[in-house]
């Protein structure tokens, strides 16, 4: 029987990678779901998609890619093998081009993307979201979303090629630059406090001052990314 049986009540616990066996390899109890018009797909790592959805095709392409950079297939393999799922919507009247809705303080949520603004950066800042809901840092605050866009714009950068890192205004953007080129190389949690506190008026990401009503960070919260470096190194 499938040990995670309890997290798929409707699939039986005797079927083999969801009656898919095509698409799906069942080796782990993956976690992973897309939605594909109203028909769930389980991902796993190196999947091929041969549907019509473009939107499903790109979640598929993207989460490869990110599993072929050290620290990403760490966060993404957390995920897989999470005893909670991770959804994955598409809306193209989200306002922002991702959000991540956690399940309460349990593990597991959604992540909903704007179809009309799919971007490699955007889906990666929403999954490491999910990967501080999976190890118990979830909630809104300045200081984890400054965490998320160090994720993601490190594997922008070290699997696309593009720096998305810009800062904003002179002193403050400055500042904030110097504190994230740092981090890219090395882990220290002076730097990482110092980017926190320079994000709000230094990241680009800020710039409609979205995050600045935000709380600095909340009490359960702990800084996770140190757990995965080196950020930039492939598999």
């Amino acid at each position: 029987m499938d040990p995670f049986e309890d997290k798929y009540p409707f699939l039986s616990p005797y079927s083999y990678a969801a009656c898919n066996p095509i698409s799906v390899i069942d080796y782990n109890g993956d976690s992973i779901w897309i939605n594909d018009n109203g028909n769930n797909i389980l991902y796993s790592v190196g999947m091929k998609y041969t549907g019509k959805n473009k939107s499903v095709g790109f979640v598929i392409n993207e989460l490869n890619l990110l599993d072929k950079n050290s620290a990403g297939a760490k966060v993404l393999n957390s995920l897989i093998e999470s005893k909670g799922n991770y959804n994955t919507l598409f809306d193209n009247n989200l306002p922002t081009a991702g959000q991540f809705v956690g399940d309460g303080t349990l593990v597991g949520g959604t992540i909903t993307l704007n179809s009309g603004s799919l971007s490699f950066e955007a889906l990666a800042h929403e999954v490491f979201h999910s990967y501080q809901q999976e190890n118990g840092s979830g909630g809104p605050s300045q200081m984890i979303e400054a965490e998320a866009y160090l994720f993601s714009g490190a594997m922008a950068l070290s699997l696309t090629g593009k720096n998305p890192f810009v800062g904003t205004g002179w002193y403050a953007g400055a500042n904030y630059i110097n504190d994230v080129s740092s981090l890219l190389k090395n882990y220290s949690d002076i730097t990482f406090w110092d980017m926190v506190r320079d994000f709000p008026s230094g990241s680009f990401h800020n710039i409609d001052n979205i995050y600045s009503k935000l709380p600095y960070y909340l009490q359960n919260q702990k800084v996770l990314i140190h757990n995965i470096y080196p950020l930039l190194r492939k598999r």
